[in-house]
């Protein structure tokens, strides 16, 4: 090949299992979950997203999510089906390393969007802390606050990328682009540290806000626009407890089978259709971008119902005393002003 110069016995004494019917199987298992992802995307963003009410910061950062994980999952399922296609039409057994530049098209969006995913998650989890020790002035906040958090959820992951492929030689022969680069190997270790350490402590945010929140909903001193900005704040932080619970469970599944690959796994083990498969199996981030859209549209729909009965409960119970003499009054200030 004109990038690679190997004999064709050393391609398939390494890259044989390239044209395994089990790793086939596995590389059309993340087609498949992956066009399903990118539907469910698709559906929210055109049935759901209008529905999706909470405050233009969260809202945000929630469509960088999306639009992360929209883009993961395209690229993944494109270079799935393309390595799927590629063993199947090849005549060479070298045919199916990748070009350097093939390689970096496929890659390098792949890993920035992943990275996208979970620094946008924390970027909400810091939005939802100062929503919630400012809720009763939150609703006057305007987005500057949402597109700075958004400027830093897509920073942090371009620096990493950039730290990452600016040492790649790319003088190391790739047959998959889901294989992360060698020469930065540490470097990605250390990065997946990182982010499971990330995973940890915004479940443990996350869980902190939904309590505090539903002790904040339970103060009888608020006025109207604060006891519903409240029920805003509780609805979501246990969204987002949910979504942290699950992107933790399926990121620390990926961190934990990728070390342990590295670790347990020989360079005569690692160049079978075995090895792959389970790298592949391990791979679990796009369970996390398939489930996303569909626990947001379930979560959206009991969120309405919540929403309704929380706002007639608040006019009518708060309609008497004191508070309902101040609430009257700032209704009426807000008619003639």
């Amino acid at each position: 090949m004109e990038y690679f110069n190997f004999t064709d016995a050393y391609c398939i004494k390494h890259f044989g299992y390239a044209f395994s019917p089990v790793l086939r199987v596995m590389q059309l298992y993340h087609v498949v979950s992956t066009v399903l992802a990118i539907w469910a995307i698709l559906h929210f963003f055109l049935r759901f997203r209008a529905h999706f009410v909470l405050h233009p910061n969260i809202r945000i950062l929630f469509t960088c999510q999306f639009i992360a994980c929209l883009i993961h999952s395209t690229f993944l399922g494109a270079f799935q089906a393309h390595h799927f296609y590629t063993s199947l039409t090849t005549t060479e057994p070298c045919g199916v390393i990748l070009a350097p530049s093939t390689y970096l098209t496929f890659q390098l969006p792949f890993a920035v969007s992943l990275f996208c995913i979970e620094f946008s998650e924390v970027m909400m989890l810091i939005e939802r802390c100062v929503a919630s020790y400012f809720f009763a002035y939150y609703e006057k906040v305007d987005t500057r606050l949402g597109h700075l958090l958004l400027f830093f959820a897509i920073f942090i992951p371009a620096m990493f990328a950039y730290m990452i492929y600016s040492v790649e030689t790319y003088e190391t022969p790739y047959v998959s682009a889901l294989t992360t680069p060698k020469t930065a190997a540490n470097l990605i270790n250390g990065l997946f540290s990182i982010l499971i350490f990330l995973n940890i402590c915004g479940l443990v945010i996350s869980s902190y806000l939904y309590h505090y929140n539903k002790k904040q909903q339970k103060r009888a001193s608020f006025v109207l626009s604060s006891r519903y900005q409240s029920n805003e704040n509780l609805t979501s932080s246990k969204m987002l407890t949910m979504l942290t619970t699950m992107q933790l469970v399926i990121f620390l599944v990926y961190g934990v089978s990728q070390f342990s690959f590295r670790i347990f796994f020989t360079n005569e083990f690692y160049a079978t259709d075995i090895a792959q498969s389970l790298i592949i199996l391990g791979y679990t981030p796009p369970l996390y971008c398939l489930a996303l859209p569909l626990i947001s549209m379930i979560f959206i729909k009991q969120s309405q119902k919540e929403r309704s009965f929380n706002i007639l409960s608040l006019v009518q119970v708060k309609s008497t005393g004191r508070e309902g003499w101040r609430n009257y009054s700032q209704q009426l200030a807000q008619q003639w002003n």
